[in-house]
């Protein structure tokens, strides 16, 4: 038993030991936390991109995230992006290689600004990402009952949108003006 081995042994299992159950009350701290840290991070995200984000987060895990609704709101007070569910999935290529797979939005509302010369997100320019000219793996994309509004000089443009696939490559797109 214990008392047959050395102090030096019996002390550097009780460091590994000791090591181990941090590791173990770490790891399910960050598990139990999962939701608000990744609540967090959001808006810290969109606060970067002098944004306001409402994200009602209802499960988060390995496969991916799904929420309730999710509202972005501008520094002028402008919502660019709302919707009512939106559901993540992620698949692993390897073990720190997570890949979005797909993402599916119900009753999404797009609004779009123009001057007349150029046509805006109201700040979601900044989540486009690295401005390379090759397409990155896109996920697959599924839009349920969307909307789509332009504020114009001339007016107001309303559309409706559905699509399923994976632009540009293959998929579905129905718009309706």
């Amino acid at each position: 038993g214990m008392r047959n081995l050395s102090p030096r042994l019996r002390s550097w299992r009780f460091w590994a030991l000791s090591v181990t159950i941090t590791l173990l009350i770490a790891l399910a701290c960050l598990w139990v936390f999962r939701v608000n840290i990744a609540q967090s991070y959001l808006k810290k995200l969109c606060s970067d991109n002098e944004l306001e984000c409402r994200v009602d987060i209802q499960s988060l895990g390995f496969g991916g995230l799904e929420t309730g609704s999710v509202e972005v709101r501008s520094s002028a007070g402008k919502i660019p992006f709302a919707t009512d569910r939106a559901v993540v999935t992620l698949n692993w290529a390897g073990l720190f290689s997570p890949e979005l797979e797909r993402v599916q939005l119900v009753h999404p509302v797009i609004r779009l600004f123009s001057d007349g010369n150029s046509v805006k997100a109201e700040g979601l320019e900044g989540f486009g990402g690295g401005g390379s000219s090759s397409f990155p793996t896109l996920p697959e994309i599924l839009i349920e009952d969307g909307l789509i509004f332009l504020d114009t000089p001339a007016g107001l443009l309303e559309a409706t949108v559905g699509m399923t696939g994976k632009l540009p490559y293959s998929g579905d797109v129905s718009l309706e003006i």
